[in-house]
């Protein structure tokens, strides 16, 4: 009787070893899986009609110059947009209507910004930042 009481207790020690390991393998691989970063977007194909470049006034704002819209080997559209001083003052470039654009040198009289059509949409990507740009406009300081 003994040796049947020893055997059923040996049999439950490694029923509850098989659970637990079982346990913590299926807890480990949700822990792993939760550590997988998230896909980024794929870049994709925007247009230019996705962005407005608002026309300057000639006095106190220019209107922003865009480059053509380059295709890399992966099929990721770039555009470089441009802003350019009028006559003796100094630019910058704004986003979204009023937020700052690339960093520029104080009485810059030309900036530029690259922007990147990830999941798409037109993003400015700057000092590990990302922004959805759908306007740009020119402002001139004198």
């Amino acid at each position: 009787m003994k040796k049947i009481i020893f055997s059923f207790f040996i049999f439950l020690q490694k029923v509850t070893i098989i659970i637990t390991l079982f346990l913590n393998i299926k807890y480990l691989n949700a822990c792993m899986t939760a550590m997988i970063a998230q896909p980024i977007p794929a870049c994709a194909s925007c247009s230019l009609t996705q962005l407005m470049l608002t026309p300057g006034n000639g006095m106190t704002s220019s209107t922003p110059i865009p480059s053509g819209i380059v295709l890399d080997p992966s099929g990721c559209s770039h555009l470089m947009v441009t802003c350019m001083a009028l006559n003796g003052a100094s630019v910058f470039m704004r986003f979204n209507i009023n937020e700052g654009g690339p960093i520029s040198n104080p009485g810059s009289q030309l900036v530029t910004a690259t922007l990147d059509c990830v999941g798409g949409q037109w993003m400015f990507q700057q000092g590990g930042i990302d922004r959805i740009i759908n306007e740009i406009n020119c402002q001139n300081e004198f």
